[in-house]
């Protein structure tokens, strides 16, 4: 899935709008563009390491949720190409040179710690300006006609650099790949807390993740334990003895106990230790049902012995006493 954001870092956006932006992509790709303008400035690196340690702060509790997409500073409009040379080669050096902090002072030398401890990749594009037609047109319809040549030739070696096999992974959540459902999911509740007029917590985004995470994994645990213990209750019909019932129940419950405790990794979370307790609730629920409709099921059958007996007694008193009428009357 390829997505852009709106702009941010400018004049136009709050805070709240940078951290909504920043921390969504952060935590639903497994490749980051960080597009900017003519150079790596201060500017920029101070607001990438601010929304980055943020983004860090909701998923630092668990390790296997930590946000490590690949980064990739694309530089638009780069003119200094005397210096570096357009492309990934010179963008590496330009980018190496930025972030080595060794002859700049403390704070600085954080801001680039930041950055690099924050992605398992880091890589640069320097990309040239696409001609003046392309900005200053205003009937221009991105033909590549009216791009600059150069322009075009970089832009054909960026889109390997970016889609190719080497640099796409599989986006993973609780150390799972993520489904298309799960995404969605985790996106419909991102956007509620970021939607809502709460203040922003870090922590918030990794509980919600987590929660997420628990609500998909149990709905699939209790369908199969629902599964499973309604087919031992089918083999034994009418019923099942009570003990026997309790039984099958624990066997199934603690499969499905092992199941989540599998699934979801940091199962020393605070989160995590009360969605297992709340999926031992649930468990219980459902095998308070089945006791209560085997209860029914065991009276309706005892009903329908007793009238079975009742019938067969009757019918065998109406029996003895025609013998018995018939034999008074031949005599």
């Amino acid at each position: 899935m390829l997505m852009d954001t709106q702009g941010t870092f400018d004049q136009n956006s709050t805070q709240r709008d940078n951290l909504t932006i920043f921390g969504l992509s952060m935590l639903i790709s497994s490749f980051q563009i960080f597009n900017i303008k003519d150079q790596i400035d201060e500017s920029s690196l101070q607001d990438l390491a601010h929304f980055t340690e943020h983004a860090k702060l909701a998923t630092r509790e668990n390790s296997s949720e930590n946000p490590d997409p690949y980064l990739l500073f694309l530089i638009r409009d780069w003119s200094n190409d005397h210096e570096h040379p357009y492309g990934e080669t010179g963008g590496l050096e330009y980018m190496n040179s930025k972030l080595d902090g060794a002859c700049l002072n403390a704070d600085s030398r954080k801001v680039r710690d930041s950055v690099q401890k924050a992605f398992s990749n880091l890589s640069c594009f320097l990309l040239p300006h696409p001609g003046l037609d392309a900005i200053e047109k205003s009937n221009f319809r991105g033909r590549i006609g009216e791009l600059k040549e150069n322009f075009v030739e970089h832009i054909k070696c960026l889109i390997p650099s970016i889609l190719g096999p080497g640099k796409l992974s599989v986006k993973q959540i609780n150390g799972r790949p993520v489904t298309c459902s799960a995404i969605v999911d985790h996106l419909n509740s991102y956007v509620r807390i970021y939607n809502s007029q709460q203040l922003l917590r870090p922590t918030m985004l990794f509980e919600q993740t987590i929660k997420t995470t628990c609500d998909k994994a149990m709905n699939g645990i209790i369908a199969e334990y629902g599964f499973g213990m309604r087919t031992e209750i089918w083999r034994n019909q009418p019923y099942m003895e009570e003990r026997q019932l309790q039984t099958t129940h624990s066997e199934h419950k603690s499969v499905a106990l092992d199941k989540f405790d599998k699934q979801i990794i940091d199962s020393e979370c605070e989160v995590v230790k009360e969605k297992r307790n709340e999926l031992e609730r649930k468990l219980q629920k459902l095998v308070n049902a089945y006791h209560e409709e085997n209860r029914k099921n065991k009276k309706h059958q005892q009903d329908l012995t007793d009238t079975k007996i009742a019938t067969v007694v009757i019918t065998a008193a109406v029996a003895v006493f025609g013998l018995f009428l018939g034999s008074r009357n031949r005599r």
